[in-house]
This record gives structure tokens, sequence and C-alpha cells, in this order.
């Protein structure tokens, strides 16, 4: 008795092995054959867009490739507008690409990427008297987008092995000061479980010239939890013996 059931689990667990092989083989060869069509399929992802995020949005160029077992698809030139009588977008991207991870989106039933790299993203925040605000948008303050507001895309990016931004620009203007710009922005997140590291650099432009910055540092454990958050952080001025600690605790050094 004992053996017959010892035999009808294993022949069980190795059809179950079998089944999700074939899953997956079948996953591989139809996405190799739908990805490089799916630029055909702009203006519905378009519309997609627009809908999940209650935006209008305006879509350059759409394109996919499959590298692998890892499909990505990549969008041109993506400009949101909050309403649909807007002329100046809310952001721009230049180039959104994502690579998705085949066997954590089989397993969890969604779209799971693994590494997400954004380019050419434009964004003008200009303060109000009721505080700063996108292009179209409503100001930030007093609608209680604080800490928590910002925990969902937080967690969302720490969750990719990778997030990268570069060659992107954020336009700062104060009300009643000289605009303050921050270009040239480049900023790699890598994360493995809960170990995250942080490397980036931007050009601050002034009347003088320009000036630039490096941060780099290094975490481990939850960001929205103090008592189980360590980390390291460091700006660096370059062209001047400057360089502050933001935030230094012991963590263990990713590699």
């Amino acid at each position: 008795m004992a053996r017959s059931f010892i035999r009808s689990t294993i022949y069980q667990a190795w059809l179950a092995v079998a089944l999700l092989i074939v899953l997956f083989a079948l996953y591989i060869a139809l996405g190799r054959q739908f990805m490089p069509a799916i630029g055909h399929y702009r203006e519905d992802i378009q519309r997609f867009i627009s809908v999940q995020w209650g935006v209008r949005t305006e879509l350059g160029s759409l394109s996919g490739s499959w590298d692998g077992y890892e499909p990505s698809l990549e969008l041109s030139d993506l400009q949101v507008f909050v309403t649909a009588v807007d002329e100046e977008p809310a952001f721009r991207i230049g180039r959104l690409r994502v690579t998705f991870d085949s066997l954590r989106s089989l397993l969890q039933r969604n779209a799971v990427f693994r590494n997400v790299e954004i380019s050419g993203l434009q964004l003008h925040f200009t303060e109000t008297s009721a505080g700063w605000k996108l292009p179209g948008m409503s100001p930030m303050a007093g609608q209680g987008r604080g800490p928590e507001a910002a925990a969902g895309p937080v967690r969302w990016v720490l969750a990719q092995s990778k997030a990268e931004v570069s060659d992107s620009q954020v336009l700062l203007s104060p009300l009643g000061r000289e605009p303050v710009n921050f270009s040239g922005i480049r900023l790699a997140i890598y994360n493995r479980l809960e170990q995250h590291r942080v490397e980036g650099n931007l050009q601050l432009l002034g009347d003088a010239g320009g000036v630039n910055l490096h941060l780099r540092g290094e975490g481990a454990g939850d960001p929205f939890d103090p008592a189980d958050f360590f980390a390291d952080f460091h700006l660096r001025v370059e062209d001047a013996k400057l360089e502050r600690a933001l935030f230094r605790e012991e963590l263990p050094i990713l590699h």
C-alpha cells in the first residue's frame, strides 16, 4: 500500500513537471511569433495605458523582441496629458523598455518585469501658492500625498531586478525665484531580495555653468520600516572636495 502510494505520488509529480515544461515551451513559441508583430497594436496599447492611468496618452512607436527566454517591449515618445484639451504634456518619456521575467510571470499569472529602463524623461514642476504641480495637474500639497502615497510606486521599483532612468531632465520653477534645472540625470537601482543598491549622477545647471553631482548608496531591509532598514548613502560634488554622508548605518555590502 505504501509503495503504491509513493509510486503514484512520484508519477503525479513528474506529470506536473512535464506539463509545466510543455506550457513554458508553448508560451515561448507563441511569444516569439507575437512579439515582433506587436507594433500593429500600438493604438490598442495606447488606449489601454490611457484607461489604466486615467489620462490621455500619445505613443510614438511600439516594438517588441524576444531574447532567449525573456520578451522585451519598447515604447518610444510617450506623452501623458491630464485632460483631452491639454496642449502641454504633464510629462514625456523618450523611451521606455521593459524586459519580462517569463517564469515569474507564469507562476504569478501577472506581468512581472526583470528590468525597467527609462530614457529621455522630462518633468517640469511649477510651484504655486497651493503647492508644486505638473502641467495640467492639481497641486500636490493638501491632498494627502505623504509617504504612504509613494509606497506603492517605490515598492514596485524595488521589486524589479534593475530599474534605470537615463538622459533625463527635471526642471523646478519655484514661486518668485529663478528655475532650477537638473539635467543629464542617470539613476540606476539594483535589487536582490531585500538588498538594494543605487548609483546616479546629474548636472545642476545655472547661470555660472553646471555642477556635477554623484549619488551612491546601499541599503538592506524594508525602507518603510525604520527598525528593519539599514543604509549608507553618499552625495559627492565633482571638482570639489566635498562628499557628504546623507544617511549611514551598518549594513551588508552588495556585490
